[in-house]
């Protein structure tokens, strides 16, 4: 009986798999010939061979170094704010003198902390009572992980619009392109995309406002891949905001990402480069770009209280975002689906 029933099950998951890949064989297709005339060419060559170097550079490599934020805690996650203890001696073991002049959080004044920080009497046992939902901005617990889709949405909505803005810093600096939406086609029905280089459009309210900005990630999917990839830990789900940016050619998507590298507001904290020789792109069905996990660590975030939330942004071949639309994103979804993704 059991035996009955694993061999349906595994007949099952392979009616399954080869449906979906069947649903993306075309795409897979095109995405290899794109691939291939990128590597057919001694200055293609060496550009992904610059590229690589400068990922490696990083020691964020997801596939070089999976486990590089420890082994007890391997990946990554949302997480939250370190927070004031209750106790009298934890205020001087989570601040250190040079943290004193940073304000703990809108409520909680310099002077204040100073008082807590300074008395000896059982005072500041009730004081640090008072301040135990204050957070550090800008210092994370690692063992506190977001819980909570509201926490995690609500600090998406906070940091989305302050990460647009980078978005066009950084497509502004490296002759990046941005997506718009068909002024004859409004509602994109044919699944098209148009791409304007952002430094030329930035200027001309009227075109720049075409931009076709990317919505915060749906809730039904985030809930199917929590449940499907992370095992119902909401803190893995980092893609709740995220962005893209494409590019003429891998040099310039190179020097996209040195900009971003050296972005003092910006804390990245992981890469995957599937622009790379070696890359496995099985699970992407050919699609190839540099993902980078973030944080986005400026004083407005700080202010937020969402400087935590980890986002991502995609950087890309502008061959590949004219060969992407609608109807491919809606395959590659049902590709996902069947995979159990």
């Amino acid at each position: 009986m059991i035996w009955g029933i694993q061999s349906v099950a595994w007949v099952v998951r392979f009616l399954g798999r080869e449906r979906a890949l069947s649903l993306i064989k075309h795409d897979q297709s095109m995405y290899e010939e794109l691939w291939k005339a990128q590597t057919t060419t001694a200055t293609g060559k060496a550009s992904i061979e610059q590229l690589t170097n400068v990922v490696e550079s990083l020691g964020l490599n997801s596939r070089k170094n999976p486990s590089s934020f420890g082994p007890s805690n391997p990946g990554l996650h949302q997480c939250n704010r370190k927070s004031l203890h209750s106790r009298k001696c934890a205020l001087s073991r989570i601040i250190k003198p040079s943290d004193m002049d940073v304000a703990i959080s809108v409520t909680v004044s310099e002077s204040s902390l100073r008082t807590v920080a300074e008395s000896e009497t059982d005072d500041a046992e009730e004081t640090l009572l008072t301040l135990k939902y204050h957070s550090v901005p800008g210092k994370f617990d690692e063992m506190s992980q977001v819980l909570s889709y509201g926490q995690l949405y609500v600090q998406a909505l906070l940091v989305h619009g302050i990460l647009r803005g980078k978005v066009k810093e950084w497509a502004l600096k490296s002759q990046g392109y941005l997506p718009i939406v068909d002024e004859d086609d409004p509602e994109d029905l044919w699944g098209v995309k148009m791409f304007f280089k952002w430094g030329e459009v930035a200027d001309d309210p009227r075109t720049s406002g075409l931009v076709e900005w990317p919505c915060i990630k749906r809730s039904t999917r985030s809930f199917q891949k929590v449940a499907r990839v992370y095992n119902k830990r909401v803190s893995r789900l980092l893609d709740v905001t995220r962005f893209s940016i494409f590019f003429d050619c891998i040099d310039d998507l190179t020097v996209s990402l040195q900009n971003i590298m050296i972005d003092p507001s910006i804390q990245l904290l992981r890469v995957k480069n599937s622009l790379a020789f070696d890359a496995d792109v099985s699970k992407t069905a050919g699609y190839r770009c540099v993902c980078l996990n973030l944080r986005v660590m400026s004083e407005e975030t700080k202010m937020l209280g969402c400087e935590a939330h980890i986002c991502e942004v995609q950087l890309l071949l502008l061959a590949y975002g004219d060969t992407r639309s609608k109807s491919s994103h809606t395959r590659y979804v049902l590709y996902r689906d069947l995979q159990a993704e």
